[in-house]
């Protein structure tokens, strides 16, 4: 039998990702498949990003890292129309595998598409679909292995946990360098994903005003779908501490690791911070991230302050004090990098390698 090395089974094979991103939806979605697609192209193989939704900066940002960008136009995301469009242009570029990464892509859209002879990943969060038609289920949340998946295909198979967590180039890069704690916190990194749909970032920023030492610098990150721009500089005027506003971050793995403290969703970002071992206190702000509690209770790798739309200042504020506190931040940062340890890219890579060589 023929042994293939992974780069020869990647070889200018044309990888397509159907992901959304937008005010609504976010930016999560396009950016955790960034990460898939760097890995890819690293092998050797080529990216397309097929989208209805995508803000200009970001679609930039991917044509800059050589991935490219397809426009399709179905009435709605998800629909039997986009799984034909998505499939017909995957077919005409000679793509044989696709990614899935959006919670409207259901056992029609899948079915679809797998009776074009396409190989399929769908990239979950909580057990979304009403049935699972594809080659493969990557899931990395700390609840995967709680969700029992029996609505899914005898052939499908499960990544499931945070060593399946794909990590940007950018981050993996710090491989080697460790995060230096300081005696005191000296920046704080806020961060509520690329949109921030209910602005959560003004929110925090206003319980941080007045409550924390003036020289300390509050650096506030946020993206191309981020629409309260204009309330956000008129913030930054008021509050008395040094706030920086950041947008369209394209090195965030640098901000993270000059940080000592972040406050964060319990999306990606979370893992990401785990990773670079930056202590965190964790708002959650979305349903599918209910794993930043886990995170924080089984693991001890966060603060988690719980759902924002229960989080007053008095509560928030004593929850900082604790990831200020200098033994706690030394336990989340050495809990997280056990939670995360970098090699999840290249496991997916050889199980889309799997299946790539199944075909042959």
């Amino acid at each position: 039998m023929m042994v293939f090395k992974a780069t020869d089974v990647f070889q200018d094979q044309s990888l397509f990702i159907r992901a959304d991103a937008s005010h609504s939806i976010g930016e999560g979605h396009v950016m955790r498949c960034f990460a898939i697609a760097q890995s890819w192209m690293e092998r050797g193989g080529k990216v397309t990003f097929v989208c209805k939704y995508l803000p200009l900066e970001l679609e930039d940002r991917l044509n800059k890292e050589g991935f490219r960008v397809s426009f399709i136009n179905p009435n709605s995301i998800g629909d039997t129309d986009d799984a034909f469009q998505t499939g017909a242009l995957a077919k005409a570029n000679g793509c044989r595998c696709l990614i899935l990464d959006g919670y409207h892509f259901m056992s029609i859209y899948q079915e679809i598409l797998k009776n074009q002879g396409l190989k399929i990943v769908v990239v979950d969060d909580y057990g979304y679909a009403d049935f699972y038609w594809s080659d493969l289920i990557l899931n990395k949340s700390l609840i995967a292995h709680t969700l029992s998946y029996s609505n899914k295909s005898d052939n499908t198979k499960l990544l499931l946990g945070p060593k399946y967590n794909i990590l940007r180039k950018e981050f993996l890069s710090y491989k080697n360098k460790e995060h230096v704690l300081n005696t005191n916190v000296n920046e704080i990194l806020v961060t509520f994903g690329g949109s921030d749909p209910d602005n959560v970032s003004s929110k925090i920023l206003q319980y941080l005003d007045g409550s924390i030492q003036k020289q300390i610098k509050v650096k506030v990150v946020i993206g191309s779908g981020y629409r309260y721009m204009s309330e956000l500089k008129e913030q930054k005027k008021r509050v008395n501490y040094n706030l920086e506003i950041v947008r369209n971050a394209r090195n965030m793995a640098e901000i993270m690791y000059r940080s000592d403290v972040a406050i964060s969703a319990g999306g990606t970002t979370l893992f990401e911070l785990a990773y670079m071992g930056v202590p965190c206190l964790v708002v959650q702000i979305a349903a599918n991230q209910k794993s930043a509690e886990i995170f924080g209770s089984t693991y001890g790798a966060c603060i988690y302050a719980g759902d924002v739309k229960n989080i007053g200042k008095v509560f928030f504020l004593e929850k900082l004090k604790e990831v200020f506190d200098m033994k706690r931040r030394k336990s989340m940062s050495n809990n997280g990098k056990l939670v995360v340890d970098g090699k999840g890219n290249e496991r997916l890579m050889d199980e889309m390698a799997n299946l790539l060589r199944d075909e042959i």
